[in-house]
């Protein structure tokens, strides 16, 4: 039988996992090709832009690439398969290269190298610097996103299309909102919709659970720890945490125990919720160590209930929009929940869903690299989209 004690340890090791893309990172590389600027943001703190013309130099259109939560740079490291194609938008930028479009790129501010968290590479201490970290707000990065845009149009590109990857497509949708930029479309990667409370509510206290449920595959009402082994690699927590940690203590977890498990999500999450607050919105926010942004960033995640779509209901471009249906962080579901309920018209066609890919499009719950035939659909949606908006 399972010790109830357990369950609250195991409760707290999903809980504090429930956060993994907030603290996803990169490491840098460049090349001589690269146009590497440094571009003053509203505030003054300075954002580097990194700018790739197409290969060919015919010119198809100009696409921003905006990454999602965690200290990134231009590159975006946010994979698990040792390879170059790990980072996830210079594979992306290359891609777009080869296909005619310039690509624009830009280092989250504050980060000053790459940092990889003890791979091979700097180290956080090298690559952060919290003095400037601390000055990322909610608006900062909207308006760091229209630094990097006002870039982009200096070197040529008066028509612009958006690309933001997760809290990236937030990012983008309040710097529309508040007219900082006025690209011709926007394209949301695997993007928040729903609200930021929402969704951190939903990691926090129901994915975990939720999962270990649906692999309950003989519906006995007991999710053994084998069947748990048989599901774990396409499950959405295979990127989440190790699949020993959700193993049932006793070899097997029931609906009684999961309730439980669920109870104590949901006040673990109330926890993290008033500590989050208790904080004076400008001290510096770090999580394992790790400086992460100011607290005004921070508790949006807790207290913002206004749904990200609802930002682009002035918004007159066209919105594409692309989904994993394991996707750990903001499954598409509830993401599409959210469009539906709102004013923003985005027609079926301009909705993908791949089957089997997670939050990075690849094969991993939560990291890439893309699958490349994912990454070519959305190379030649830009393409597309650029020829129909920017002629």
């Amino acid at each position: 039988m399972m010790n109830p004690n357990n369950i609250f340890l195991k409760a707290r090791s999903f809980a504090f996992s429930s956060a993994v893309y907030l603290f996803a990172v990169s490491p840098a590389a460049g090349s001589d090709e690269d146009q590497v600027l440094q571009v003053p943001s509203a505030d003054g703190t300075e954002i580097r832009v990194v700018i790739n013309a197409p290969i060919d130099q015919v010119h198809r259109g100009t696409v921003l690439l905006v990454p999602g939560t965690g200290p990134f740079d231009e590159d975006a490291y946010f994979g698990r398969s040792g390879t170059e194609r790990d980072f996830l938008f210079r594979d992306l930028s290359q891609a777009m290269n080869r296909a005619g479009l310039t690509t624009v790129r830009f280092a989250k501010r504050g980060v000053l190298c790459s940092p990889r968290g003890g791979v091979e590479g700097a180290s956080y201490a090298d690559c952060l610097d919290p003095d400037i970290l601390i000055t990322q707000t909610s608006l900062s990065f909207a308006q760091d996103v229209a630094t990097a845009y006002g870039a982009g149009q200096d070197t040529g590109g008066s028509c612009l299309i958006v690309l933001g990857h997760s809290e990236g497509f937030l990012a983008s949708a309040r710097a529309i909102e508040e007219g900082l930029i006025q690209p011709a479309a926007l394209i949301g990667l695997t993007p928040v919709l729903e609200s930021p409370k929402d969704v951190l509510h939903w990691q926090g206290t129901e994915r975990n659970v939720d999962a270990l449920r649906q692999m309950d595959i003989d519906g006995d009402g007991r999710i053994t720890d084998q069947e748990i082994r048989d599901a774990y690699l396409s499950s959405r927590i295979s990127g989440v945490g190790s699949v020993e940690a959700f193993l049932g203590d006793g070899g097997y977890w029931t609906e009684e125990i999961l309730d439980a498990l669920q109870d104590y999500h949901r006040a673990f999450h109330e926890y993290r919720r008033a500590r989050a607050l208790g904080h004076n919105p400008r001290e510096l926010y770090s999580s394992g160590g790790v400086p992460g942004g100011s607290y005004e960033w921070w508790q949006q995640w807790f207290i913002d209930e206004r749904p990200v779509i609802d930002r682009l209901t002035g918004f007159d471009g066209a919105i594409r929009l692309f989904f994993g249906d394991r996707d750990s962080q903001t499954p598409h579901e509830r993401q599409l929940a959210a469009l539906q309920a709102s004013q923003v018209d985005v027609p079926p066609e301009n909705i993908v869903v791949f089957s089997g890919l997670g939050h990075g499009l690849g094969e991993n719950s939560t990291y890439g690299p893309m699958d490349i035939v994912a990454r070519d659909d959305v190379v030649a949606a830009v393409v597309s989209l650029s020829q129909q908006e920017c002629p």
